[in-house]
């Protein structure tokens, strides 16, 4: 995975900038993700999910979804992010120096995910993406405001999204 660029491809004429997932295939992901439940987080000291440069979702599944964002630049003085995702095994070793954990007292219980996706008239970016909880709750994750960053909305959040762009100017699709 390159942390700070996505190779760009051309998809019916536009830049598109994928999602990057590491340690289990994309298709993978989505059945491993809606049956299971955020239990933790963890971001480095200091940060806030408004804007942190890793977020770590622990899973009851056993898992550990590391996050944090691609910013690529697609024309001359214009940057777009896309996410990276990584999935570890719970027993990874980590490195989790300066890392808090916070254990949610109020788990999230998934049961579906969609891609939020930014597009205009020449680029298409796998931005970010949004797990729903049988309740209608969600949380958002997409590319924070400082490249590289990612930014929460969630029930567990007491901070108000701040991403690179504004959440209406994205669209949810389908995770598959």
């Amino acid at each position: 995975m390159k942390p700070y660029i996505t190779d760009i491809q051309i998809v019916n004429g536009k830049n598109f900038l994928p999602f990057q997932v590491e340690g289990i295939s994309k298709a993978e992901l989505e059945p491993l993700l809606t049956q299971t439940t955020i239990t933790a987080y963890a971001i480095p000291q200091n940060q806030s999910l408004q804007s942190t440069w890793r977020l770590r979702l622990y899973l009851e599944a056993g898992f550990i979804l590391e996050l944090n964002s691609a910013c690529t630049r697609i024309r001359e003085m214009q940057e777009i992010a896309s996410l990276n995702m990584n999935l570890f095994p719970l027993n990874t070793k980590l490195n989790s120096w300066g890392f808090v954990i916070i254990k949610l007292f109020n788990k999230f219980n998934i049961t579906s995910i969609n891609k939020i996706v930014y597009e205009d008239d020449q680029d298409i970016s796998e931005s970010g993406i949004v797990f729903r909880n049988s309740e209608g709750d969600a949380v958002y994750i997409i590319p924070g405001i400082a490249p590289g960053s990612v930014s929460v909305g969630a029930p567990f959040s007491t901070l108000p999204i701040d991403g690179e762009m504004e959440l209406e100017d994205y669209r949810e699709v389908p995770f598959s």
